[in-house]
């Protein structure tokens, strides 16, 4: 994600796939939360809630950052385009 982000490739992949990230790791945090209400074991619980907050964090804090990257390399795509038609 972050290479093909960088580099301005693939735009509706990594934004797709980012969101899919973010998505899962709040199922991963609800599932968690409800092996700590039905009293699960630490073993089963904890991965769930590491696993969903850092998805959630990691991925929810970037999409923004990734979204802003695209449109930044699109502006200047079509601020080349029009400089050398001008």
């Amino acid at each position: 994600i972050g290479i093909l982000a960088g580099f301005g490739r693939a735009r509706r992949l990594v934004l797709a796939m980012t969101t899919f990230l973010v998505v899962f790791g709040i199922v991963l945090l609800v599932a968690g939360l409800i092996a700590v209400v039905q009293e699960q074991p630490y073993a089963v619980y904890y991965p769930l809630l590491l696993g969903g907050f850092v998805l959630a964090a990691v991925c929810g804090v970037n999409l923004p950052v990734i979204k802003r990257r695209y449109d930044e390399l699109e502006i200047r795509r079509m601020t080349s385009i029009d400089t050398m038609r001008g």
